[in-house]
This record gives C-alpha cells, sequence and structure tokens, in this order.
C-alpha cells in the first residue's frame, strides 16, 4: 500500500494488518539482497506487536530489535469499546440490507490467494441454513476475503446475505456480530476482545494445513470455540450457542484474549500510539 522509495529515510509505526497466526516475513523466507538493500532505508521502521507472547516472534520476523518494537494495542479496535466511533451511515446502510435480528458474521480467509475457489454452495447447506435462521430470528452475513471477489454471490434468501461486494470495514462488521464464525482468519483474535462466541468452520482443515505456511502456534491451544468440519456439526454447534454459552466456554475465550492482548491495553488505545508516534 506504500511507495517504499518515496518515503525512504521515513519513520514508519507498521501496525501490520492482523496478530499473524500463520508464520509471516522472515519466517517464511530469509531475505535476500534486495530486502537488506531495502531495509537500509527502512532501518527505522518500528512495529507494533500486542502481547509478549509474540515479543521473540516480531523480532524474528521483521528483523527487529528491542527500540524498534512497540507493546500495545491495535487502535482499530477502539471500535470495540466505544460506539460513538462506529460510522452512522455504514450503520444505516449494514441495516437496509440486512434488517433487525442477531447476527452470526461468517468471514473465511482465502485459500492459495484465490487460486482454490471457497465453492461455499457444497460447504453448506443454505436452504436448511434459511430455515434455522427462520426459526432462531438470526441473519447469516457472509463477508469473503477480497482474493474471492470473483466468485458468485449467495443470493435468493430472506436471512442470508452475502455483502462481499460491498465496502462494509472488516471491524465494522465485527462489531456488530453477536457470533463469529471463520476458519483460519485471524478475524476471531481481535474478535476476542468482546468476549462473544467463535466458531470454526474447517471442512478443508487437512488440505489447508498442508497447503498453507506454518502456523505460529498449535490451534488447538488458541482456539476457544468449536471446532466443526461439516454443516450438520456446523448446526449444532449453532444451536448450542443459541442455547447459551456456559461459563466454562467464556472462560476459554477470556484465556484467549489475554494470550494475544497484554491486559492493560484492552481498551481504547489511539490516543496511545498517537502519543508514541509524535515521541518517535
Amino acid at each position: 500500500d506504500l511507495c517504499r522509495p518515496l518515503i525512504a529515510h521515513k519513520k514508519i509505526l507498521n501496525l501490520w494488518h492482523g496478530v499473524p497466526l500463520k508464520k509471516i516475513v522472515y519466517d517464511v523466507s530469509k531475505p535476500g539482497f534486495l530486502e537488506r538493500f531495502q531495509d537500509i532505508f527502512f532501518r527505522d521502521t518500528r512495529v507494533l506487536y500486542t502481547s509478549r507472547n509474540y515479543y521473540e516472534i516480531y523480532k524474528r520476523c521483521f528483523g527487529k530489535d528491542d527500540n524498534h518494537l512497540f507493546l500495545c494495542g491495535q487502535p482499530r479496535n477502539d471500535v470495540f469499546y466505544d460506539s460513538s466511533l462506529i460510522d452512522q451511515s455504514a450503520l444505516k446502510k449494514f441495516k437496509d440490507i440486512v434488517g433487525n435480528g442477531s447476527i452470526v458474521l461468517y468471514m473465511p480467509t482465502h485459500r492459495h490467494e484465490g487460486k482454490d475457489k471457497l465453492n461455499l454452495d457444497r460447504r453448506i447447506d443454505f436452504k436448511r441454513l434459511e430455515r434455522f435462521c427462520e426459526c432462531h430470528g438470526v441473519k447469516f452475513v457472509i463477508k469473503k476475503h477480497f482474493y474471492h471477489l470473483s466468485e458468485p454471490l449467495v443470493k435468493g434468501f430472506r436471512n442470508i446475505h452475502d455483502i462481499s461486494d460491498r465496502d462494509f470495514d472488516a471491524q465494522f462488521l465485527l462489531s456488530q456480530a453477536y457470533i463469529l464464525l471463520t476458519d483460519y482468519s485471524s478475524c476471531y483474535v481481535d474478535y476476542l476482545l468482546r468476549e462473544k462466541p467463535v466458531i470454526f468452520f474447517q471442512y478443508d482443515k487437512e488440505q489447508y494445513m498442508r497447503n498453507e505456511r506454518n502456523f505460529y502456534y498449535d490451534n488447538e491451544l488458541i482456539q476457544p470455540g468449536p471446532v466443526v468440519e461439516t454443516y450438520d456439526q456446523l448446526e449444532e454447534a449453532l444451536e448450542q450457542v443459541e442455547k447459551g454459552y456456559s461459563s466454562s466456554q467464556i472462560d476459554k475465550i477470556i484465556i484467549a484474549k489475554d494470550f494475544f492482548y497484554e491486559s492493560a491495553f484492552q481498551k481504547r488505545t489511539s490516543g496511545i500510539v498517537w502519543k508514541y508516534i509524535k515521541d518517535m
């Protein structure tokens, strides 16, 4: 998103686009000549990390020392703590499309940068899902990764809305969801701050783990929600959430939240980040 030659010798704070679950940057491949040459011009780049559990990872994968790592919360998540930050025009547009009801937000990540199709109609029985939504007063909202924008939208249902072609901000959508349904996406890491249910729909788990980059941590240890592989299991998991989350399930969410975010920064942090930028 940046033209690097035009910002040489500038101080940069890299917020990254999510807490990484899969290996990134120099943990994927060692820097070559070009990367090392560029690093000369961007040596003052700082990187924000949200948890001490990621300190060694960020130090290694970004090639940074202590002076260039900044422990704080992500300012993009301020919207979870301050409803005045919600874009009211976006909210009205969203309500006009979706209507009233509890929001189940489905945000699957990409498959091989979009080269492998999601084929959601083969994974989800949308007719059964429509009946489930009607019965429980639920709106099922789909937001695919932008790599899959060329795939057909799911249409023809009153309670299922595929808004993948709309420009709603991800954090806005997460702020509206009662349940998040995802797979291997790190969007759930931000959503943990809301302490609401997460379901992991991993219908292609074996293939995905074989073809994609390695993960930093064992998924079973950091995924605080049911992992399902078939539509039958998905509907059962949704049914269980509708009946109510147990205290032990909520505890798992809080444990995962505290793993990814230091407790001191589980709040609005844009003011802290802005002060850091001014002092750089």
